[in-house]
This record gives C-alpha cells, sequence and structure tokens, in this order.
C-alpha cells in the first residue's frame, strides 16, 4: 500500500472585485436577511481583512513611492518588484518597532535576524 494522499484546500479572500468567478477566491455575502452562518462568515472575515489593510496602509505610509499612481507605469518598471521590496523593509520596520496587526492578535513580532534569515 502507497502513501496516503491528503487533499489540501486554500482559499484567497479578496474583494469582490478580483473574483470573477473562481472559486478559490472568496468574498463577503452581501444582501439582506442572510443566513446566521452567513452573518457570522461576514463578521469573521471583517475581523481578518482589516489588519491586511493596515498593512498595505503601513507599506504606504512608509514608501510612498510605491502608492502613488502615477509613478507607476506598468511595462515601463518593475512594479511588482517595488511593491515585495516595500514590503520587505516594512516587515523589518516591523519587526525593529512593532505594528497594530502584532498588537490586534496578540503575537510577538519576530527579532529582525529570524525574520531576515526566514525570508532568504
Amino acid at each position: 500500500m502507497g502513501p496516503a494522499r491528503v487533499l489540501v484546500l486554500f482559499y484567497l479572500f479578496a474583494d469582490r472585485g478580483y473574483v470573477h468567478g473562481n472559486p478559490a477566491l472568496q468574498v463577503l455575502y452581501k444582501g439582506a436577511g442572510l443566513q446566521p452562518y452567513k452573518l457570522q462568515y461576514n463578521e469573521d472575515m471583517s475581523k481578518i481583512r482589516q489588519p491586511v489593510e493596515w498593512s498595505f496602509g503601513k507599506i504606504g505610509n512608509l514608501f510612498a513611492f510605491v502608492d502613488f499612481e502615477k509613478n507607476q507605469k506598468l511595462y515601463l518598471q518593475p512594479v511588482a518588484s517595488y511593491w515585495q521590496i516595500a514590503a520587505l523593509l516594512t516587515n523589518c520596520h516591523s519587526c525593529l518597532y512593532g505594528n497594530e496587526t502584532r498588537k490586534y492578535f496578540r503575537v510577538p513580532t519576530p527579532e529582525l535576524e529570524v525574520y531576515v534569515a526566514s525570508a532568504f
């Protein structure tokens, strides 16, 4: 008998504008008179979505260049690389100075040396 196979499903929670019928992308339920489990799902996911928005906000505050649309010229500049580098440096900043997400979830921020070692 061979090894057991395990099916792992991953879903990505996104804004409604990104979904386009892909079942792996999940969004909040909308409409009046939602069933209790849908209301609970919306509440639970909203609590998680907010800290993600804080992360984008911190990147934009520390590196305003990446959040200024007129400076980002798709196909003429490495826009994704700018964001990745800004996110990496923002995470380093969070290791040194903390952030709202850490406080919200009550988890410790890793030491900078530990974070950088795991990033590469």
